[in-house]
């Protein structure tokens, strides 16, 4: 799960300006509920993900 999260946070982090890429992502990696994969996300990161990607990137991004 970790390592599944960290490629996540790696690819969201490249792609944050592109539209839906938090869902995209997140699905392709086996999160099919994107409820369940924010809570994951944000309890391994300490922030959801499109918090995440704004702090980081500064670029638009769509909330799962």
């Amino acid at each position: 799960m970790i390592r599944r999260l960290e490629t996540i946070r790696s690819e969201l982090l490249l792609r944050g300006d592109d539209r839906g890429c938090i869902r995209e992502i997140a699905l392709r990696w086996g999160f099919h509920n994107l409820n369940h994969f924010s809570r994951v996300f944000r309890r391994y990161f300490g922030l959801p993900p499109l918090t995440y990607i704004r702090q980081r990137t500064r670029g638009p991004c769509t909330e799962p």
